[in-house]
């Protein structure tokens, strides 16, 4: 903490003392100060709502968002200040938000929309939640409603505007609306980040890449811009150029996991835990609308190959135990549902994703967990193991590999798909930053099983090509 700040907490008495400081400490941007000023008091109870509400702003900055959310709802409950307590959902609603628990952001949304309905800071929050619950349309109208009310809409809602249209399908009205906005917003370039997206979802990559570099070096030279400019190279199949932007970006953040993950090139045998939580966390809302728009097929291929080559269903009988490894949100549940006459369990580290699995209500268990931890600790034995696009984020294979054998009991099965990389002897990190696999290797790594198939399979699309994909059905002997 700086000198002025200890001085401010130190010369003043009570709680002013301590909200000015952090309030002082918000100004200078150390969010770090402003938590260790305010948490004895918010732990203590003894912090008023104003004292709360810096608190959340400055947990939301420093990504530290454990029991906020609670506390801030606790604090809305008790008060019977109308006007405070629709403050108090709206930052819930943010902090939910921020920790990607957006069916949870978008109730405590909506209570402060139902109070305050033409708030514009209420209806901005209340739309990014519909976005990312999946609910555009929507979203677009909130966001219409509050621009078209106000003669200096704020930038958010300009963004969010834009993310509903393309999400909605309305791709060239996005960019014909932001580009009608983006003057008044000089020095934002997250419009420009947005429209850049838009461009992507099109096809138009060059489109994309010539509005990121055209931007005043002030606002090109960041993490942003040059992550954005990393997956427009990704799209256009440049990814010699996407790794060049990438590691420009992580020169300036190098602690964040994707960036860290990619700048480990081949070192890392395996994606940063991390980077993966934070991916599914983050995606679990529109994992599967997303992976229909790819042509996702794996969970229905696992389904055509357990029918054809696992015993207990070519003898007519059902599974009676299948472990889920990397389960996401249970469409290996939903596929399998009608051939499993026992237990069904599913791990993955991701709870958001779990979260979606159960509520499909097919599992009779569910942990959040990282595959080999769990395995290692697992005692018991299973029947059947799948790992339906899981190891894309494995390049050496080997322990998780031998972890499964020792999972299952004498005769299990194990049903597992791979990117396919041809022409490599192992594996390889691709620009994405998932592993692709040599089928060499992987037939090396089943020497102790008895294979019954390795399949060449398309397992889904990718940037408008098809990713090759590899299929295994082997038996524990």
């Amino acid at each position: 903490m700086s000198t002025n700040l200890q001085a401010a907490t130190q010369t003043q008495g009570g709680e002013f003392s301590g909200l000015a400081a952090a309030r002082l400490a918000a100004a200078l941007g150390d969010n770090q100060a402003v938590l260790r000023i305010l948490r004895p008091m918010v732990e203590s109870g003894e912090a008023d709502a104003e004292a709360l509400i810096v608190y959340a702003e400055a947990a939301m900055n420093a990504g530290r968002l454990d029991g906020v959310a609670e506390v801030l709802a606790q604090y809305a409950e008790e008060t019977e200040d109308a006007t405070l307590q629709t403050r108090l959902r709206v930052k819930q609603a943010q902090v939910l938000l921020g920790g990607n628990r957006n069916e949870e952001a978008l109730l405590a949304a909506l209570d402060a929309a139902e109070r305050a309905p033409r708030d514009p800071e209420v209806a901005e929050v209340f739309g990014h939640a519909l976005l990312r619950v999946g609910r555009p349309d929507h979203a677009a109208l909130v966001f219409r409603e509050v621009i078209e009310a106000s003669a200096a809409p704020s930038f958010r809602c300009v963004v969010g505007m834009i993310q509903a249209l393309a999400d909605a399908g309305h791709r060239e009205a996005a960019l014909e609306f932001g580009d009608a906005f983006k003057q008044r917003f000089p020095n934002q370039f997250v419009i420009d980040l947005e429209l850049a997206r838009v461009e992507r979802q099109l096809g138009r990559y060059d489109a994309a890449r010539e509005r990121l570099v055209s931007l005043p070096p002030s606002l090109r030279n960041t993490v942003e811009v040059f992550v954005a400019l990393g997956e427009t190279a990704l799209g256009a199949l440049r990814d010699d150029e996407a790794r060049e932007w990438f590691a420009k970006a992580h020169k300036l953040n190098p602690k964040e996991p994707f960036l860290r993950h990619i700048a480990a090139g081949d070192k890392a045998s395996r994606a940063d835990e991390e980077y993966v939580r934070g991916l599914f966390d983050s995606y679990a809302a529109r994992f599967e609308q997303s992976l229909l728009s790819l042509g996702y097929r794996v969970p229905g291929l696992i389904l055509a190959a357990v029918k054809q080559h696992h015993p207990a269903l070519v003898s007519g009988e059902g599974l009676s135990s299948v472990l889920d490894l990397g389960c996401g949100t249970g469409l290996i549940g939903v596929v399998l549902h009608d051939v499993i006459k026992g237990r069904l369990k599913g791990v993955d580290l991701s709870a958001r994703m779990i979260d979606h699995a159960r509520k499909k209500g097919l599992y009779t268990e569910l942990e959040v967990a990282e595959i080999v931890a769990y395995l290692k600790a697992e005692r018991k034995r299973w029947q059947t193991i799948i790992a339906a696009d899981v190891f894309c984020y494995f390049g050496d294979l080997t322990e998780v590999i031998d972890r499964c054998f020792a999972a299952l009991e004498p005769g299990g099965v194990f049903v597992f798909s791979v990117e396919h990389e041809r022409g490599i002897e192992t594996w390889s990190k691709r620009a994405t930053g998932r592993f692709g696999h040599g089928r060499g290797f992987v037939e090396g790594l089943l020497k102790a099983w008895r294979v019954l198939a390795i399949d060449e399979v398309v397992l889904r699309m990718d940037r408008g090509h098809p990713v090759d994909g590899l299929l295994v059905v082997a038996v524990r002997p």
